[in-house]
């Protein structure tokens, strides 16, 4: 006699043996994620997608990429930040450790410290409208769960400012918040979130962008650190983060009406002294001029000469 299977959702994703063999390749590159608040009490439990290792201090960390309510609450980062358990595919369960979190695109980061090998899985560019993917979700005791649809042709989001999400025709397994979207030649295309009434998919190189701005932001290339602060622009004090956009949004307005500006920006450290220097508009990311010459720790910017 033939056994029932265990989730009739993900017999019926397995179109073929090729397709069961490429998501089974997949699975040793997710892992699930739960979390325990400081109560004691569980909360959310997520699936996670390796994005990369390194060595340090003799260890080896491990980056993992997972849905941002891990560690929120209606968009707020939960504070104490929760107990993160990690459960790999060998069912081995490790501590995580929070890294960063973005609400605006829904993902955390953390890592883990493991010494045996974990796999990366192949990373492709983002999902298209009408293509076929899977969605992989994983859990702590359960079996790999995985379905099998299309990117639906929907413009826009409901969300004025989340443009960028694509929608699912079918469901997110359960505990597949942060699971990966990969097609059918196995390569992660982006990551996939519960949402009403279609599930969301987020395009993998928003993901990327944001390991790069964790690891290392332009802002920290030129030498900016968190806790530095911005005490007054052109004389003005008690700047509102507003005012401070609508002025570099000025410096690009200008680059768009004369491609030649060039700005003179003096920037006075509070402790070293005053600085200057012409800047050509767009600034590039390798620009270290600031970086080399000032280590701001509470830096004032003076009206251009």
């Amino acid at each position: 006699m033939r056994r029932k299977p265990k989730d009739t959702g993900t017999t019926d994703a397995m179109l073929s043996t090729g397709d069961k063999v490429m998501v089974q390749g997949v699975a040793h590159s997710i892992v699930s994620i739960s979390s325990i608040t400081h109560d004691g009490s569980n909360g959310s439990q997520c699936t996670g997608i390796i994005m990369g290792k390194w060595e340090s201090n003799g260890k080896q960390h491990t980056l993992i990429a997972t849905c941002s309510k891990i560690s929120s609450n209606g968009g707020t980062l939960l504070d104490p930040i929760p107990k993160l358990s990690v459960g790999l595919p060998n069912k081995t369960i490790l501590d995580g450790q929070f890294l960063f979190f973005n609400d605006h695109y829904g993902i955390a980061l953390l890592e883990i410290n493991v010494d045996i090998p974990l796999q990366r899985p192949s990373i492709g560019s983002g999902p298209g409208y009408g293509q076929e993917f899977f969605v992989l979700a994983t859990d702590i005791g359960l079996p790999l769960r995985a379905r099998h649809g299309k990117i639906l042709w929907l413009e826009e989001s409901d969300y004025i400012d989340r443009s960028y999400q694509m929608f699912l025709s079918y469901e997110v397994p359960v505990t597949g918040n942060g699971g990966p979207v990969i097609d059918h030649d196995g390569n992660v295309t982006g990551m996939a979130f519960y949402s009403s009434p279609d599930p969301v998919v987020l395009s993998i190189s928003n993901i990327m962008t944001c390991i790069e701005m964790c690891h290392m932001s332009a802002a920290e290339s030129l030498g900016i650190l968190p806790g530095d602060v911005i005490v007054s622009l052109y004389g003005r004090h008690a700047l509102t983060l507003p005012q401070l956009e609508d002025y570099l949004l000025s410096l690009g307005w200008a680059f768009l009406n004369n491609s030649s500006t060039m700005v003179d920006i003096r920037a006075r450290d509070a402790k070293q002294g005053s600085y200057s220097g012409d800047f050509f508009i767009p600034l590039s990311f390798d620009n270290r001029m600031l970086a080399l010459r000032i280590k701001p720790s509470s830096v004032q910017l003076l009206t251009p000469s």
